[in-house]
């Protein structure tokens, strides 16, 4: 494993518990496309509640710093529907698009080697008080 992936991993590992939930439901059949409005930016509608636990800087700001994740915006234009407010009052909208980086997947791959190499350990600690437990008998 990589210096940099090793030490990425760690961070994950410190993260809380709602914040490597909301990591690993990106992977998980979370939406990663969205319309956000002006005045409403604190939601991002994830599908997923895992991903929604966590605060709208955890995306924007926190994993992006990392460099985990990409935040894209574009196609900025006044929000449907808001006929009756003046010009000068109409919400904006526009589309935003996470994206996970290269080194994002590279942290996601060695959290689930990670996880595979505990599982496998338990499954021997397993079999081994088994085997103990038999020959006691």
């Amino acid at each position: 494993m990589a210096d940099q992936t090793a030490a990425d991993l760690a961070i994950l590992q410190g993260f809380d518990r709602k914040r490597e939930s909301a990591w690993a439901g990106l992977f998980n059949g979370a939406r990663t496309s969205f319309i956000m409005f002006e005045g409403r930016e604190e939601h991002l509608g994830f599908g997923k509640a895992e991903c929604e636990w966590v605060p709208a800087s955890f995306w924007t700001e926190e994993l992006v710093a990392l460099g985990w994740i990409e935040v894209e915006d574009s196609n900025k234009r006044p929000a449907l529907g808001m006929d009756d407010l003046p010009e000068g009052r109409k919400p904006w909208a526009w589309d935003r698009v996470i994206r996970v980086t290269e080194r994002g997947w590279a942290v996601r791959d060695a959290d689930l080697e990670d996880f595979r190499r505990v599982m496998a350990e338990r499954r021997r600690d397993d079999e081994r008080a088994k085997e103990r437990a038999d020959a006691r008998q």
